[in-house]
């Protein structure tokens, strides 16, 4: 579609293949430039979709993302000039990465000081 020249500007996008990792790529996004989009995906699917590499490239682009394993049904609707979101769906939060850091963190040095308190009886 890229290749072709289309015009794919749209306020919303539906987002490909359960949001996974390669399915929504920046250009594409920068090509669409969409002010909303909606993942379906379920809840603790074995595939891990949707990836969080998705969610922060739609986030980092300033859209809000939907989410049915977090909202379940998700209707939008436009007149042909603006679009409105019904029901109250639960956005999906932009995770900081000072907080990702910070959480790794504590869990390493957590996981350090169990190993002082409770050395390997392999070592003995």
């Amino acid at each position: 579609m890229i290749n072709a020249g289309l015009n794919l500007e749209s306020q919303v996008l539906k987002v490909a293949h359960h949001g996974s990792r390669y399915a929504t790529s920046t250009t594409f996004l920068n090509k669409v430039n969409p002010t909303c989009a909606v993942i379906s995906a379920g809840l603790n699917n074995p595939y891990g979709h949707p990836h969080n590499e998705t969610i922060q490239r739609l986030l980092n682009k300033g859209v809000t993302v939907y989410g049915t394993y977090v909202s379940g049904t998700i209707v939008i609707s436009s007149d042909g000039q603006t679009v409105q979101v019904h029901g109250n769906p639960e956005p999906i939060p932009e995770y900081p990465q000072n907080i990702i850091l910070l959480l790794m963190f504590a869990l390493t040095f957590s996981v350090l000081i169990e190993k002082i308190r409770k050395p390997s009886s392999l070592l003995y």
